[in-house]
């Protein structure tokens, strides 16, 4: 009986240095690694700080929106208007460069007469002979009058024409009263062809400049171009 308590007492003694020899649990589980093979050894301290760190930026991001940039001003740049063309008095007509008018000497045609006719009023064909006892020809009277004025044709030849007449109804027509008949006459001359062809020139470039001065104009011709030179060159009647 003496040998049974022993052995059980000893039995007691050996389960408590059993229990005395295992670990308590740990409060702070060790996470297990997700690499096999990898070692834990307990929370990683960087990690955690890590952790605080982006927690921290969060809250701030959250916290301190973003400041918001303001708009920025566009400067607008006008280009200025073109101007605008009102109908003015045809002796205010606009002279402009003239266009190339040369002759081409070398040219054998250009030096065969070309007998033409022009049709001039009858005020400027009287004014015209008193004029023609000192020219050498009637042709190089024609051609002197072109000469002087030809800079200047597209305002002599509006300046002939029923001009804008302020608070008339129909500014451009002329009243029955105001019209003066005076019959046109035939003129001869005996111009070369290159000088033909400058007069045609001449009328070209006469009736652009008067439909930029007054849209919707009847455009010119020989025989009214060189009355208009004829009218502002030849001495005024007695």
């Amino acid at each position: 009986m003496i040998n049974s308590l022993g052995s059980g007492i000893a039995d007691l003694n050996s389960k408590r240095q059993r229990r005395t020899r295992q670990p308590l649990p740990s409060r702070h589980p060790v996470s297990v690694p997700s690499e096999p093979g990898a070692e834990s050894s307990g929370p990683n301290p960087e990690a955690s700080e890590v952790q605080t760190q982006a927690e921290v930026a969060a809250t701030r991001s959250t916290a301190a929106p973003a400041p918001v940039q303001p708009p920025q001003q566009v400067e607008v740049v006008q280009e200025p208007a073109a101007p605008q063309v009102a109908n003015r008095p045809a002796q205010k007509a606009s002279t402009s460069a003239l266009p190339p008018l040369e002759i081409d000497l070398a040219d054998p045609v250009a030096h065969i007469v070309s007998p033409t006719q022009l049709s001039i009023p009858a005020s400027i064909v009287a004014r015209f002979d008193q004029a023609r006892t000192s020219a050498s020809s009637h042709t190089s009277l024609v051609i002197d009058a072109l000469r002087a004025h030809a800079d200047k044709l597209p305002a002599l030849i509006l300046g002939r024409r029923p001009g804008p007449k302020e608070g008339d109804l129909f500014p451009f027509r002329a009243t029955a009263e105001t019209v003066v008949v005076d019959t046109p006459m035939p003129l001869r001359i005996r111009p070369t062809k290159g000088e033909l062809d400058v007069m045609k020139k001449l009328v070209d470039w006469a009736n652009s400049r008067i439909v930029q001065e007054r849209p919707g104009t009847k455009p010119t011709n020989r025989s009214e171009m060189v009355a208009a030179a004829l009218d502002a060159h030849l001495p005024a009647a007695p």
